[in-house]
């Protein structure tokens, strides 16, 4: 019954045109395969040859690279041989170039405990034998590749540009070149595509638009996240990592000078930029996303022609069609096939609880049902008087609930058993059950106010969305936390946390719970001091809530 329920909500916008938050503009005027000056799907790929090199770079760098090009006896009708399109691919922080490479890494590159690199296939193969020119190269500090690693930095830019010339030099290109990578490698991508006029077009797979958001969303470090990135990135760069890692980190833990810290990132990140761009972009990413949950930013501030997937998945997970797509996107823009891209839905995703897919036909625009907090209950209507305290007492908060773990494997549902949803430390705001059926889609948004306008300082807030079916069983939809490191950070009287972008579907008798505490210990840094804050019930949760 809920899939059809979600049908006929999906359907109404072709009937009577009532959902506005599907009428978003879907940018595909004009967007046509790339003109390579003949028909590609007449040329053949009849071999592919392996090439190994090394790359000079910035600096007296040298980048260890591999190219997979294809090969044909077919002709172009004016009787030269084909030209092919290029996808330079960029893996992961702490990883290699063999990630690309399939089972143990083509040059026997050890093969890293993640999943963030699919060894059952080799993508440059793959990638080559459908006509298009593939690169993969080891990032600066990284792999086989010289150098210190200045995470994303100017000199990985302009190591990316060195790799590109490279292939424009040696091998027979048409000129269009394209960047596809996962989480660094994302990072990459993004900035490339924003920065480097000769890249047509990219394929960020869970990068980060916003770095320092993704890392610190609210001042609030990620503590799980960073603990885990700095000994992978230590570990696979042999200690060859800039200096300012170790300085974001100490400033970090110790929420000092942190608009240095924003300033540096912002530098590594295209947030605030893209509407500039008019380059086709194309984003994949997990729904149980939890480093860089930022795709739906990507589509709302790209400026050409943009499509979205998002999967069943956490971060670092490799999806078969995320793949795919990814390989017909390039084909398209960069070979000239047609492939169909232009017809793509907007966005197409799943659940938070899994199940099938849903396509948009245009990139959604959110709308917003309010709920006021009265403890114990979120409330549609109006504020209340009513008030409620966070509190942190650092030697009495236990573990709350194993959320970190969950994200970590990437499973499909990250729910939570109702004994360790139940944390004391917390307080809990429940909707009533759920009469009908309703669907969130979009980013929630939770605006806290202060009993005391001056508030106390330093004092942090976060929160968790939870999905709470008829039975009890829990699910964790979203998250948000905000930091108020001194007057400045409270905006007459309030504070924000901005929850991340989640589709979930609701059912009869269901309920949505928000979970408010001091600190999730398994996913966020506490703040080192013991405090209360108290607030009124004019604080309020906005849902991008449709009602059935």
């Amino acid at each position: 019954m809920r899939g059809i329920a979600l049908v006929l909500i999906l359907a109404l916008p072709a009937l009577s045109g009532c959902l506005s938050f599907l009428d978003g503009s879907d940018n595909h005027d004009g967007v046509e395969p790339a003109d390579v000056g003949y028909d590609p799907s007449t040329i053949r790929v009849t071999q592919v040859v392996k090439h190994t090199a090394t790359i000079p770079s910035l600096g007296g760098v040298n980048l260890a690279a591999v190219a997979y090009e294809p090969k044909s006896s077919d002709l172009t009708p004016d009787g030269t041989a084909p030209r092919w399109g290029t996808v330079i691919f960029v893996h992961g922080w702490g990883f290699f170039k063999e990630t690309y490479e399939g089972a143990g890494g083509a040059t026997g590159a050890p093969v890293p405990s993640s999943d963030e690199a699919d060894y059952t296939v080799n993508r440059l193969q793959a990638f080559a034998d459908n006509g298009l020119l593939a690169i993969a190269y080891d990032a600066r500090g990284f792999g086989q590749s010289t150098g210190q690693s200045t995470i994303a930095g100017p000199a990985e830019m302009a190591d990316l540009e060195s790799v590109r010339a490279w292939a424009e030099s040696k091998f027979p290109t048409n000129g269009l070149f394209g960047v596809v990578g996962g989480s660094y490698g994302g990072g990459h991508a993004f900035q490339a595509w924003a920065d480097n006029p000769r890249i047509t077009t990219a394929v960020p797979m869970y990068g980060w638009v916003d770095l320092y958001q993704g890392l610190a969303p609210g001042n609030v470090p990620k503590a799980e996240w960073v603990t885990l990135l700095g000994g992978v990135g230590v570990a696979g760069s042999k200690g060859q990592v800039s200096p300012i890692l170790a300085e974001w980190y100490q400033k970090a833990i110790t929420r000092s000078d942190l608009e240095t810290v924003k300033s540096e990132m912002a530098s590594r990140s295209v947030a605030g930029r893209m509407g500039s761009v008019a380059k086709p972009l194309f984003t994949c990413q997990g729904m149980q996303e939890s480093l860089f949950p930022q795709i739906d930013q990507a589509w709302q501030e790209a400026g050409g022609f943009t499509r979205a997937y998002v999967f069943t998945g956490g971060h670092g997970a490799q999806d078969v069609e995320c793949w795919a797509r990814a390989l017909d996107w390039f084909r398209y823009f960069l070979g000239g096939y047609d492939t169909g891209v232009d017809a793509w839905p907007a966005l197409t995703t799943v659940d938070a609880d899994g199940g099938r897919a849903v396509d948009f036909a245009s990139l959604p625009q959110p709308l917003k049902t309010t709920y006021f907090l009265d403890e114990p209950t979120l409330e549609r209507g109006f504020p209340s008087n009513s008030t409620f305290t966070i509190s942190q007492l650092l030697l009495n908060n236990p573990l709350q609930e194993p959320s970190g773990l969950w994200d970590q494997l990437g499973m499909p549902a990250n729910g939570v058993p109702e004994q360790l949803r139940q944390d004391p430390t917390a307080v809990f705001f429940d909707t009533a059950p759920i009469t009908g059926s309703e669907v969130i889609l979009g980013a929630p948004q939770l605006r806290l106010t202060l009993a005391d306008p001056a508030g106390p300082t330093p004092f942090q807030v976060t929160g968790q969305l939870l999905h709470v079916n008829a039975a009890g069983s829990s699910l964790i939809l979203s998250r948000g936390a905000y930091a108020a490191l001194g007057p400045d950070d409270i905006d007459n009287g309030t504070i924000t946390l901005q929850f991340h972008w989640v589709k979930a579907d609701l059912a009869p008798g269901d309920r949505l719970v928000l979970k408010l505490g001091a600190n999730d210990s398994s996913w966020y840094l506490p703040l080192v001091a013991n405090y209360s804050v108290q607030f009124r019930g004019t604080s309020e949760l906005d849902v991008p809530l449709f009602v059935g």
